[in-house]
């Protein structure tokens, strides 16, 4: 049997895990739609000009770099400039991006290129403004949501109904605003497409040199508008998990409760940090998000929910997921590595299969960038991941490691052959790929290793067939 607090407690956690589990559907069917939307459409607006700039001086489909830094004259410039001027003066506030349009407009010299530079700017200066206002109205909404059912909460347990807690908006965006990991969210917006647009600017000129034509221009432009998408959906999910938290947190200092317990979801996809710090109680004084208080990394999923004591009180249950996905009732004092060494770690098998993502035309999306040497590669993952690696060698190489549905490594696939041909004497430039295989030790545990290399199969080169034709030029060029 639980005691009075403890099945309040119990309660308010359940509510408070159920209130994040509905934000974050709502954020993934909302938000991020609309934000995607917003990125199509800017991606639309910049393939576009470049394709109008191939159009009217490109032979051959290939664009020469004296072309490309041919400077504007005459009627040209003057419509631009007109452009230019119109667009600055028909927004209210400036950017860091309309503060650099300014700048370009003011130069009496412009190339073609810094005139497809200036739109690509304008379509992130838009972008960055329609994805500044939705997620605001988002933020706020979501706070205000969250404080209100707070104070509910506590009172439906406790009988003592707080008065006079309504929050107006200006109050609402100021908390939303609040720079709690060292920049406000709309800092964060404008640094993202500041450097999107120095990456789309290095893109387009790094493709002419190399004479890209539209298409293979435009595959590259849509993949780093893909992963600053990618960016602002994280930032917006991020963002919602501590206007959530800070909400009730809010509300449970209005109600007169001194404490606070963390709860981290208990799941296959709960980081480590979360886990240290799942069930601990700290006071409300001292409530410090990134610190002790969700979230506490990029895309965190962790809650908050009031305690009445500093103790820990052993009876009670929680709700947690199994392995097949189903709510069970644990103990409440019972921590997350208990948790998943009890529930989920037993019944973990490699599967050497993952639903990998890919593009419509078949080639692989990769989950996670990492700037580094292939060696250092870990074995276990994300559960249907793919991390793409690029070598710091002089050899620019790109490898790829894909995790199964249950996060063991199932296939490495290496787009060269790491400096040694001999070595590796495969495809066009070395390109193959290795199996891993798995054996259970006698502790219980699965120790894996890769296969020796191997010729791509048909599949895993529709996969890499944009890296492999970057390194076949880029060996025609050596």
């Amino acid at each position: 049997m639980m005691d009075k607090q403890s099945e309040n407690e119990a309660y308010w956690a359940a509510r408070a895990a159920a209130y994040e589990e509905a934000w974050h559907n709502r954020c993934q069917t909302t938000v991020e739609r609309d934000l995607a939307a917003y990125y199509e459409q800017a991606l639309a607006d910049i393939q576009r000009d470049i394709a109008a700039l191939y159009g009217r001086f490109a032979k051959d489909n290939k664009l020469s770099m004296a072309e490309a830094h041919r400077l504007l004259t005459g009627d040209e410039y003057r419509v631009w400039r007109m452009s230019m001027e119109e667009y600055l003066q028909g927004i209210e506030n400036g950017s860091v991006l309309s503060e650099e349009l300014d700048t370009l407009a003011m130069r009496s010299r412009i190339s073609r290129l810094d005139k497809l530079y200036a739109e690509t700017l304008k379509a992130l200066d838009r972008l960055g403004r329609k994805t500044e206002d939705r997620m605001t109205d988002f933020l706020m909404d979501a706070y205000k949501d969250r404080f209100y059912h707070g104070i509910y909460d506590v009172a439906e347990r406790t009988g003592i109904m707080k008065a006079n807690v309504a929050i107006d908006d200006d109050t609402a965006q100021k908390i939303a605003a609040a720079p709690w990991s060292g920049k406000s969210y709309s800092q964060r917006i404008w640094k993202n497409d500041q450097q999107l647009g120095a990456v789309l600017r290095t893109v387009v000129s790094n493709g002419l040199h190399r004479g890209l034509s539209v298409p293979q221009m435009a595959k590259m432009v849509e993949d780093k508008m893909h992963a600053g998408l990618s960016n602002a959906s994280r930032l917006v999910r991020t963002e919602m998990n501590y206007v959530q938290n800070r909400a009730a947190a809010d509300s449970i200092k209005e109600s007169g409760m001194k404490y606070y317990r963390f709860i981290a979801t208990l799941d296959r996809r709960t980081s480590a940090i979360c886990r240290s710090h799942d069930s601990h109680v700290y006071s409300i004084d001292e409530y410090r998000p990134g610190e002790n208080a969700p979230p506490l990394h990029p895309n965190c999923r962790s809650t908050i929910a009031g305690s009445l004591r500093d103790v820990y009180n052993e009876d009670g249950t929680r709700t947690a997921r199994n392995y097949e996905k189903k709510t069970i009732h644990v103990p409440k004092n019972m921590t997350y590595e208990s948790w998943y060494n009890t529930y989920i770690e037993p019944r973990l098998v490699p599967t050497g299969k993952g639903k990998w993502p890919t593009r419509k035309d078949g080639t692989i999306i990769a989950t996670k960038y990492v700037q580094s040497a292939h060696q250092q590669t870990p074995s276990r993952g994300l559960p249907n991941s793919v991390v793409m690696h690029q070598s710091n060698r002089n050899d620019l190489q790109y490898d790829f490691d894909f995790y199964d549905s249950n996060g063991f490594m199932a296939v490495q696939i290496h787009c060269g052959p790491h400096g040694n041909s001999k070595k590796h004497p495969f495809g066009e430039v070395g390109e193959h790929m290795h199996i891993w295989q798995w054996k259970k030790k006698p502790s219980g545990k699965w120790a894996g290793s890769p296969d020796k290399g191997k010729e791509l199969g048909d599949r895993e080169r529709e996969w890499m067939k944009n890296e492999i034709e970057a390194a076949v030029k880029r060996k025609a060029t050596t």
